[in-house]
């Protein structure tokens, strides 16, 4: 989910409104892609991925999934249909929570953000609001209704904070397990063939990312940090004025926009006049008030 923050944390005068990544009840699913044959064509009465053959889970190995969570499930009938007897989407409240990770359009923001602070992503095509623009946006358990490039996308969702720790040692995996049924052009078309395929990705420490972070983030840095290159060093305070200091005053090096600069010749006096140090400087206002990125913890 996206926070958004309309505090000045520069000393510029345009306003600016920062959007975090609301860091925990994370939605988590698997992607799933493949590629079929050049003579093999969905049907169109038949899913080319029957949804009760879809199931998820994680362990060291599929025949050892950690239970209960990490139990094998037939995932995507949990996700059609929620009830108190499934594993993971036990309720509609649930799968509500997992489908406000992703892009959705709503039609009252403020009823969505309660704390004032109302995300601007534009429009949607019917006029509501969209909402978490900067996620991806995965339709879940959804069959292609043709394949002219032969390539299949497939997203299992998971649950919420499914994923386990992650391990160096890969003994941590999520598995998925589904049939894949099509029919083959030269053959008779009332005919299917089907086929069952398992795939099992390790689930490593630093392999999760965060989407609206890095989406977003790049545009901050420059709000509450600026930064300056320093030509030369100094011994002491009294040869701090033989140092060059470029980003300075008005000047920004730190320029999100990135403005083409002309080139420009620097100089020093001092011994070491080749030495170059890039120097960031973090906005006080910002950092030392935790009440400015509450959105952080």
């Amino acid at each position: 989910e996206v926070l958004n923050e309309d505090v000045i944390y520069s000393d510029d005068e345009t306003e600016s409104a920062f959007s975090r990544t609301l860091r925990y009840e994370a939605a988590h699913y698997l992607q799933v892609t493949f590629t079929m044959g050049d003579k093999y064509r969905p049907k169109d009465w038949a899913d080319l991925i029957p949804l009760d053959s879809v199931r998820a889970g994680y362990g060291p190995f599929i025949t050892q999934t950690v239970q209960p969570k990490g139990a094998l499930h037939h995932s995507c009938l949990e996700y059609a249909t929620p009830a108190g007897e499934n594993l993971h989407f036990v309720n509609q409240q649930y799968k509500d929570l997992f489908h406000r990770r992703f892009p959705h359009c709503v039609d009252d923001l403020e009823a969505m953000t309660p704390s004032g602070a109302v995300p601007n992503f534009g429009e949607c095509d019917d006029g509501t609001y969209p909402v978490q623009a900067c996620a991806p946006n995965a339709l879940m358990c959804a069959n292609p209704e043709d394949t002219p490039d032969q390539f299949v996308i497939f997203n299992v969702p998971l649950g919420i904070d499914y994923l386990p720790a992650g391990s160096m040692f890969l003994d941590q995996k999520v598995h998925v397990q589904l049939v894949v049924q099509a029919y083959n052009v030269d053959d008779d078309p009332s005919e299917i063939t089907k086929t069952t395929l398992t795939a099992s990705v390790p689930v490593i420490p630093g392999g999760q990312n965060i989407f609206c972070d890095g989406i977003i983030g790049r545009a901050d840095l420059a709000d509450i940090a600026r930064a300056v290159i320093l030509i030369g060093s100094a011994h002491d305070e009294g040869e701090l004025s033989r140092i060059t200091i470029i980003g300075e005053d008005e000047e920004r090096i730190a320029n999100t926009k990135l403005d083409p600069k002309e080139p420009r010749k620097v100089s020093a006096s001092s011994i070491e006049s080749g030495l170059m140090t890039l120097v960031v400087l973090g906005n006080a206002t910002y950092f030392d008030n935790p009440e400015q990125r509450n959105s952080f913890r």
